[in-house]
């Protein structure tokens, strides 16, 4: 399949050939296009996209020719998934982060939120974390988390998190440097608890 992109950011008129269906790749010295080029194809299969945000600077003042920025060839593709910086950002592990995005994963009743909890509390002595959503023992804890609803927890939570794994997070947790760590580099400044109730008392 062969595009045509004109008139975009710093690309005049250029021809690129995609394969559908597969990973392409585009790989050329910064400053080439290849962001500008990924940009427009993205936006020229979207409904109601508006291609002048790749109007080239050099043309927004002065353009006698009332050239646009035009997209050609895509017809045939429905959907494109740019592996980018956005994409990174949004779905990637991030050193500074315990979970990216944790507010999309589940409700307040779920196999997932159970599993979350018992994340975020250490895991409440158990393997598995408890269950707080079944009755307390005889003794008044609650019972450990049942395998099936757990392993269901976890297969929820890798949908939403690439990479998610319960122990290497839960390892993260329970190492007191390590969540010094993500605290000293967060922008909201949790209270992660006795002397380290603002972001500047992290040491």
């Amino acid at each position: 399949m062969n595009i045509e992109i004109k008139n975009c950011k710093n690309i005049d008129a250029a021809s690129i050939s995609i394969a559908e269906g597969k990973l392409n790749i585009k790989f050329a010295p910064n400053g080439t296009g290849k962001s500008t080029i990924a940009r427009a194809i993205t936006l020229g299969i979207s409904e109601n996209s508006d291609l002048g945000e790749l109007m080239p600077f050099k043309l927004r003042k002065d353009n006698p020719e009332n050239k646009q920025p035009e997209v050609n060839g895509l017809n045939s593709i429905q959907q494109v998934m740019c592996f980018n910086e956005d994409y990174v950002s949004q779905f990637v592990f991030k050193p500074e982060e315990l979970l990216s995005n944790s507010f999309e994963i589940t409700d307040d009743k779920g196999d997932a939120y159970q599993v979350l909890s018992n994340l975020l509390h250490k895991g409440n002595d158990r393997i598995r974390g408890i269950d707080n959503r079944e009755p307390k023992d005889v003794q008044g804890n609650y019972p450990e988390m049942d395998q099936t609803k757990f392993d269901g927890g976890c297969t929820e939570i890798s949908s939403h998190l690439a990479g998610f794994s319960y122990g290497e997070l839960l390892g993260r947790v329970c190492n007191v440097t390590e969540m010094r760590n993500v605290y000293a580099a967060c922008t909201n400044g949790y209270d992660l608890g006795s002397g380290y109730s603002r972001k500047s008392d992290a040491r």
